[in-house]
This record gives structure tokens, C-alpha cells and sequence, in this order.
């Protein structure tokens, strides 16, 4: 397996899940390899489901504002893209694209109306999706092939974030949000790695990570015919989360560090 390039310039990468382990916390030998990277000339552009204060609140519990500002943001699951710039040593967020769309058009469309009804004591109402938790992933998986049924022909889509089946557009995903990113500079589609937690069809990361440089360190279902690929170590075992992101970045760092 390929994990390194001589023309790979950005790393587009998750962060619950992928960069964070159990606790929720960026493990220190992860956290100096990032940096490793950092300093080897690769830029991050962090893609994440959660908000862009969220976001940047975590981040700055890690990274120095110096680092900070060779990030870029994809976040709120692609309906927000930032820049960043540094004003008085503080950090700017410069926002070059945002979406968010009226939830009526699921709460109001007749197809969904026994669903929404079922369901709507548990719902949790985003900015740019609606989240409809469940017990376990079985549940949710049976409510996801019901409601799929119903939004075939509509602007609506529905993935599985673990247990929780998310309703939202199709306009709005993590893939498009950092296509807005790329084409703002000029990135192709070989220059750039893509790593997250999740890659099968009925996951939120799934276009995402539908790509030759796409990684994935959590659940790809192997009967999928797809374009990301798995991390596997020199005993050829495929790893996951945080671990598999560390091994990732140290790959990178040796390829790197050879060619230089």
C-alpha cells in the first residue's frame, strides 16, 4: 500500500475518531507527528461534523496559534469552509463558503410524515441536518433502509453516524465543502490525502474518502467496490482509529524524510 508521495501538499483529515482517541484526546506520539509533518512543508485542512467554534475550541488545547494558522476548515459536515489568518496574534477565521438550508423541507414533506412522527420526541435539530439517535446500529441501519426508500427522488439524502441516522441535502457533505478549498487553491486531487474513521456507503464519509489517496481507519465494509483504502501494517493487519492514523503519519514522515 502507497501511503506516501513526493506530490502529496495537504492532508484533509477528521478529527473524532481519527486524530482523537477514546477519551477524546489527540495522543501525544499523534500529536508530534502531526507536527513532524507540519514542519516537513505538508498543510492540514481538518474536515469535521462539528461546529467551527468547536472546532478551533479544541484545537487550540493542542496546537500554538503559529500552527494554527496553517490549517484549513472544513467543518459542520462540509456547509462551512474557513481560511485562517493571524490579527494581533489572534486567530481570524475568514469564512470563503457557507449553506444552510431550511429543515421545513424534511419536516414538511408528506413522505416523511409517519417517520417524523415516530421519531420525533428523540430528534436533535442541526443547523444543516437533523439527527435521529438509536440503540444500537442494527436499529438504526432498519430505520435508514425505511427512510432511503422515501427520499430516492429527493434533494434529501440519510446516512449512519454510528447509531444515529442523520437526515440532511445531498448539497451538503465533507467532500464538497473541501472541493471549495481545493479549487480555491488550485489543489488536485493527487496532491492531497484524505483520512477519516468511516468510508462505507451508508456513512457520512463515505464521498469523502472515495478517492485513490483516500484512507479510511474505521468501518469500510469489504463488499463495497470502492476507492478508499484500509491501513495495513508490515504484518498485513488492517489497523484502526488513532493507531492507524499514527502508522499513517509516520509512513509519511519516512517517505518524506527520504527524499529530502
Amino acid at each position: 500500500m502507497n501511503y506516501c508521495s513526493n506530490k502529496i501538499k495537504f492532508i484533509a483529515v477528521d478529527i473524532d475518531g481519527t486524530i482523537t482517541n477514546k477519551s477524546n484526546a489527540i495522543p501525544n506520539s499523534l500529536l508530534a507527528n502531526i507536527r513532524i509533518i507540519m514542519g516537513l512543508g505538508i498543510k492540514f485542512i481538518i474536515c469535521t461534523a462539528r461546529d467551527v467554534d468547536n472546532t478551533l475550541f479544541f484545537l487550540k488545547q493542542y496546537f500554538t496559534i503559529q500552527e494554527i494558522s496553517h490549517f484549513g476548515f472544513v467543518t459542520s459536515a462540509g456547509s462551512d469552509v474557513y481560511i485562517v489568518n493571524i490579527v494581533n496574534n489572534k486567530v481570524s477565521l475568514q469564512k470563503i463558503y457557507g449553506f444552510e438550508f431550511d429543515l421545513n423541507i424534511i419536516m414538511s414533506d408528506l413522505r416523511f410524515k409517519t417517520f417524523i412522527e415516530e421519531n420525533r420526541h428523540k430528534m436533535i435539530i442541526k443547523k444543516t441536518a437533523i439527527l435521529i439517535p438509536f440503540k444500537n446500529k442494527n436499529i438504526a441501519m432498519r430505520n435508514l433502509k425505511k427512510i432511503r426508500n422515501k427520499i430516492s427522488i429527493s434533494p434529501l439524502k440519510a446516512y449512519l453516524y454510528n447509531t444515529t441516522l442523520v437526515l440532511s441535502l445531498k448539497t451538503i457533505n465533507k467532500n464538497r465543502g473541501l472541493r471549495v478549498f481545493m479549487d480555491r487553491y488550485n489543489i488536485k486531487n493527487f496532491e492531497i490525502f484524505r483520512l477519516a474513521d468511516q468510508g462505507g456507503e451508508n456513512e457520512a464519509d463515505y464521498e469523502f474518502l472515495n478517492f485513490k489517496n483516500g484512507f479510511t481507519v474505521g468501518s469500510k465494509n469489504k463488499k463495497e467496490i470502492k476507492k478508499c483504502n484500509y491501513i495495513i501494517n508490515n504484518e498485513n493487519k488492517i489497523l484502526k482509529g488513532v493507531i492507524a492514523s499514527n502508522y499513517f503519519f509516520k509512513k509519511i514522515i519516512i517517505s518524506l524524510g527520504e527524499k529530502t
